[in-house]
């Protein structure tokens, strides 16, 4: 089980709070959401064949989504896991990771996210280092069609979904290999530097002794203060106890937990709000100078 994997589906783990809030959200009008309610904004989607359900919950915080898949056939087992990724022009490019018969598994997925609709794309896939990848992004067909639904209405599956993705996360620390550049003692050394998001080149990231600084497109966000933990407390929303968090005190207080700090690659499970899993890679300072 490689530490990506375990950094994806901690992603989720603090999503599904979100879903209890969105229970009294009426379905989205006939027309778009405007960019301001589309932020950080769940909704769920389901298609039933026969007796057979898939249902999906997403959050979009920006371009940023993460989310739950389920699916659960009636005479046979399902699968359930995450999802992340990012939407662009209405096109979801995504990482679903689930378990199936016992087994875990990760492939590239796409969405079309049209008005009260989610199109979920099909087509050829090929491994790719561990993980099944779409051959060719152009020649995916958009036939399955999943419909806006209340999230009260599919609860039950995001729920599995949800239960699901902490037992795969617990088999991935029960057999992990220990690899994950987690040295304490040099914890806060291998935060501190210049980061650049794997996910989007233009999110960068940068921590000093004093200040965590987000910063998209040169243009700084925000710069706070921060703390480096022994483990993740109840504030944070979920206690983590067995793993280091990075507490950001903000305008809100975001919690991260530090799944990799190896000085060259960084890993946060987002905690609170979205629970988006953010991965990085060091880079030199001089290649991002904020505005």
């Amino acid at each position: 089980m490689t530490d990506s994997i375990r950094a994806i589906l901690l992603g989720a783990a603090a999503l599904l709070a979100a879903c209890d809030d969105s229970k009294t959200e009426q379905p989205a009008a006939s027309a778009p959401p405007d960019k301001e309610e589309a932020s950080a904004r769940t909704r769920c989607f389901s298609m039933l064949e026969g007796k057979d359900l898939t249902a999906i919950q997403i959050q979009q915080d920006g371009n940023a989504i993460s989310g739950y898949y389920a699916w659960e056939p009636s005479e046979k087992d399902g699968s359930h896991g995450v999802l992340n990724g990012e939407i662009s022009d209405g096109l979801i490019k995504a990482s679903h990771t689930y378990m199936i018969e016992g087994t875990i598994q990760t492939e590239e997925t796409y969405f079309k996210l049209e008005s009260d609709r989610l199109l979920q794309g099909s087509g050829e896939l090929v491994e790719d280092n561990g993980v099944m990848v779409v051959k060719d992004p152009a020649s995916l067909q958009f036939t399955d069609v999943l419909k806006e639904t209340d999230c009260a209405n599919v609860k039950d599956a995001i729920t599995n979904a949800e239960q699901t993705s902490n037992d795969i996360v617990e088999q991935s620390n029960s057999s992990g290999d220990g690899d994950n550049g987690l040295d304490l003692s040099m914890l806060g050394e291998n935060l501190i530097g210049d980061w650049q998001s794997t996910q989007d080149p233009k999110a960068h990231l940068s921590i000093d002794e004093n200040s965590y600084r987000d910063i998209y497109d040169g243009k700084q966000l925000d710069s706070s203060a921060y703390e480096v933990l022994a483990s993740c407390p109840e504030a944070c929303g979920k206690t983590m106890e067995e793993t280091p968090c990075l507490q950001v005190q903000g305008k809100d207080m975001l919690c991260y937990a530090i799944l990799t700090a190896d000085g060259e690659t960084l890993e946060l499970s987002l905690l609170t709000g979205t629970g988006n899993v953010n991965q990085y890679q060091r880079i030199n300072s001089a290649t991002q100078q904020p505005q």
